[in-house]
């Protein structure tokens, strides 16, 4: 083989290994993003705990423990989008290492890197529904928690108009 034909086929190889880094280096950011939140759960979830173990007033340690099952309800949805785009990423190692091997070995693995490339595109687009459904789940977890303060504020005022009518009364 000639230089001009070595130094093409080198370049091929560069352009077609290309793709499949763009998509891990998006997929490791994908994952970076769902541990970072991931960790933010925990977090609270262990502030959370200790604070059951401290809280004297009923009432409060139930809020706390009805906040704490929402939060572990995500916990599990992040982990499961975690699963989906961590195998993805492994499933992108071994389609890289089959298009290296077919381009140097000159193997027809079609087939396989096809298989490869479908379970790399589901499990990506499953983790990001996934990771989809915990951003609703905090959404609705904000409307419960700005509800009750809603109601919490009403309470309140109600009793100081009560309590200001009965001054003026009395």
């Amino acid at each position: 083989m000639d230089e001009e034909h070595y130094w093409q086929a080198v370049l091929s190889i560069f352009q077609f290994s290309m793709g499949p880094s763009a998509l891990a280096l998006t997929l490791g950011m994908i994952l970076g993003a769902l541990t970072n939140r991931f960790q933010f759960l925990m977090a609270n979830l262990r502030r959370m705990a200790h604070e059951v173990r401290e809280e004297k007033e009923l009432k409060m340690t139930l809020q706390t423990g009805l906040q704490m099952v929402m939060l572990q309800s995500r916990v599990r949805t992040l982990q499961a989008s975690m699963m989906c785009v961590g195998t993805s990423i492994l499933m992108l190692a071994s389609l890289m290492a089959m298009l290296f091997l077919e381009r140097l070995l000159l193997w027809r693995l079609y087939p396989v890197t096809i298989v490869l490339f479908l379970g790399i595109l589901g499990t990506m687009i499953l983790g990001v529904s996934l990771f989809l459904v915990d951003v609703r789940q905090a959404h609705k977890a904000l409307d419960i928690e700005i509800r009750s303060a809603m109601e919490l504020v009403s309470r309140k005022v109600e009793m100081s108009e009560r309590h200001e009518s009965q001054v003026a009364a009395g």
